[in-house]
């Protein structure tokens, strides 16, 4: 990554401005910054919600002091599309032909209306078969935050979404581990609950390679607003409450746990569904699962999921695939947050 470049996660909730370096194969934060958003735009369209989130990216830049003005962006997976195909194994002009006219079985949106990237992820040359990842997303909504970005004073360089941005990192993660490459999956799950919707993504750890994405619409707000209808409390303090009791067994003034139950099942039928079609379909054990974003403030989700996918649940921190300084150290118990912006800084 070029020393001017720096990366801007636009989320529902927050903004995360990331700086970064590689010093011998360790990930280094040279700046790291969040802060909410002052209105979503993703859900509303009115110039004073760009203008204002414009505002506060410039001053983030400003309280920062970082000189870089190319910005690499990651939108949220609940803005975009995320697939991984499996396609005969062709020239990249006719994959990007072939995919065009199919494209209407992967994203929901018309193609001309849809602005589409593509990974090559492996190639089979055996059985002439090539592994792709598809990232789509509304070029209006792509036309919308590049405009914001630049309004800011920054030119947008790239664009990419929460888990290509994820993929960058675990591939970095264990491209550096030296990971073998063995005949069977080694596979570990990574769930990115986010503010409007959860993702989640399968890895092969062995072989290096993301295997397979879902992604559905249980996020942070149904809990946070189950919380503030029942106990008639402001964002703050349901954030609080979400943060220092959630799911833990712990007695609290508000006893949140009951109200949060529906969502909660919710959540973790599609999270078991998705881990026992995946043990079927690669005929192999989940290790672990790994948990980032807004999830890693949701307190007690860990263990609770671990009692109900029966395996190993961690929220993920970077922080032993980083060098620490005092960026590192300031943010400690907020680098999961960093992840995917961590990722599109990253070179490929």
């Amino acid at each position: 990554m070029s020393s001017n470049q720096i990366v801007l996660d636009i989320g529902d909730t927050y903004v995360k401005l990331a700086k970064i370096s590689i010093n011998s194969g360790h990930i280094v934060a040279d700046t790291l910054a969040y802060e909410r958003v002052p209105l979503n735009v993703y859900v509303n369209d009115s110039d004073d919600a760009a203008n204002k989130l414009a505002a506060l990216i410039k001053q983030m830049i400003k309280d920062t002091k970082v000189s870089a003005r190319d910005a690499a962006i990651v939108i949220p997976d609940s803005r975009s599309y995320t697939r991984i195909l499996e396609m005969p194994t062709l020239t990249e002009k006719e994959l990007i032909s072939a995919i065009r006219y199919q494209a209407e079985q992967y994203i929901p949106i018309p193609i001309d209306k849809a602005a589409l990237d593509l990974q090559m992820l492996t190639e089979d040359k055996k059985n002439k078969k090539t592994a792709v990842l598809l990232v789509a997303a509304a070029k209006t909504m792509i036309e919308k935050i590049t405009g914001i970005v630049e309004h800011a004073d920054l030119l947008p360089v790239s664009i990419t979404n929460e888990s290509s941005a994820l993929f960058t990192f675990i591939s970095h993660v264990v491209k550096n581990q030296k990971a073998s490459v063995v005949a069977s999956p080694q596979l570990e799950l990574y769930l990115n609950l986010g503010s409007a919707s959860t993702s989640l993504a399968l890895y092969d750890i062995a072989q290096g390679i993301p295997l397979q994405t879902h992604s559905f619409m249980v996020g942070m707000e149904i809990f946070l607003k189950e919380i503030k209808s029942n106990f008639n409390i402001d964002d703050d303090q349901a954030e609080k409450m979400l943060a220092q009791v959630g799911l833990t067994n712990q007695s609290a003034p508000i006893p949140i746990q009951n109200v949060l139950a529906a969502a909660y099942n919710e959540l973790s039928s599609a999270v078991s569904k998705f881990v026992i079609s995946s043990k079927q379909k690669y005929a192999a054990q989940i290790t672990k699962l790994s948990i980032i974003g807004e999830g890693c403030h949701f307190a007690g989700l860990d263990a609770r999921l671990a009692a109900t996918v029966g395996m190993p649940v961690v929220c993920l921190s970077p922080a032993a695939y980083m060098q620490n300084n005092q960026v590192t150290e300031y943010f400690k118990k907020d680098l999961g947050l960093f992840i995917p912006a961590i990722g599109a800084g990253i070179p490929l």
